[in-house]
């Protein structure tokens, strides 16, 4: 299983974004509300600097080898105590990206993004993260960010072996 979470009971929090799809149809069962002031995506001026000199990250999605880029690299102003789960469920809202999250915290576990879940491409696929080139040890929604990071989300076919990542950050 990948690394940016363990799997959780189905009696957990789930939180999905819902999208139009490309025929229209309707990506999810429910929708966001768009982020509040101050958190929004914008193009890269200062790494690590967001709206009026702001703390900010960079955040990119990759999916599988057949879908290539899902999210060019944007930068996102951060607010204090942000994770690496705030950065992505904010940046999914704003961009109108489907994503789904099971658990919350130390818990947290991308599910899917993009309408490609884990195991869709076999039994060792899933979402992972990397933090300025790293895969760390712990979840995203524990990760927190400070400004210049650059977050990185990209679907594993190999338990992220391909990003000479594997589990736990090996």
């Amino acid at each position: 299983m990948p690394a940016s979470g363990s799997r959780r009971p189905a009696s957990e929090e789930t939180v999905k974004t819902a999208v139009p799809s490309v025929s229209g149809e309707a990506g999810g069962k429910e929708k966001t509300a768009a982020p509040q002031s101050g958190g929004g995506t914008q193009a890269l001026k200062d790494p690590g600097k967001g709206e009026e000199g702001r703390a900010a990250v960079r955040i990119s999605i990759a999916g599988p080898q057949d879908k290539g880029v899902i999210l060019d690299a944007v930068t996102v102003d951060i607010k204090p105590g942000d994770t690496v789960m705030d950065i992505l469920k904010r940046v999914t809202r704003e961009k109108k990206i489907q994503m789904e999250v099971t658990g919350a915290k130390a818990t947290a576990y991308v599910k899917g993004i993009d309408n490609i879940y884990e195991f869709d491409y076999g039994a060792k696929s899933g979402w992972i993260y990397r933090v300025n080139g790293t895969v760390p040890k712990s979840g995203a929604g524990v990760y927190g960010v400070k400004g210049g990071d650059v977050i990185e989300w990209l679907y594993t076919v190999d338990l992220g072996k391909e990003y000479e990542a594997g589990i736990g950050g090996t």
